[in-house]
């Protein structure tokens, strides 16, 4: 919890920074940047990753890539409160199909309905009044 509760604080500030800026582009480039050069500050500290775990770490950042785009491309039309729900609860869904096509492995029922019911959250009242005030 002493590492949930922190972690989503930053997600949820710099989601926020993102949203209420005029540039989304420019603010979800230097926000990226940003923790960029802190995380590489602590780069002389660890061993480097093993030759093998390099296409991970290749599928990883474009991965992360293609999130922070649509992150950005999605502010430009929604609210905080819509957005950021669907985002967050995108990265479970997604990895939960991955998973089965990637490595070959069947979640549980119940995860792949936790996974998903994030998604459907869009599709309750609220979320449908919240898509009509958003063309």
């Amino acid at each position: 919890m002493a590492a949930i509760l922190p972690g989503a604080l930053l997600h949820a500030t710099w989601n926020s920074l993102i949203r209420g800026g005029t540039d989304k582009m420019l603010n979800t480039l230097l926000i990226v940047a940003g923790a960029g050069l802190v995380t590489a500050c602590f780069l002389p500290f660890v061993p480097t990753p093993a030759r093998a775990s390099w296409p991970y770490l290749a599928a990883s950042i474009v991965i992360h890539v293609l999130y922070f785009y649509f992150v950005a491309i999605s502010y430009r039309g929604a609210e905080l409160s819509f957005v950021y729900p669907i985002m967050r609860g995108a990265a479970p869904a997604i990895s939960a199909v991955a998973v089965i096509f990637v490595l070959n492995e069947f979640p549980f029922p119940s995860g792949l309905g936790g996974s998903f019911g994030c998604l459907l959250q869009h599709r309750s009242p609220y979320g449908r009044f919240l898509a009509n005030r958003h063309p």
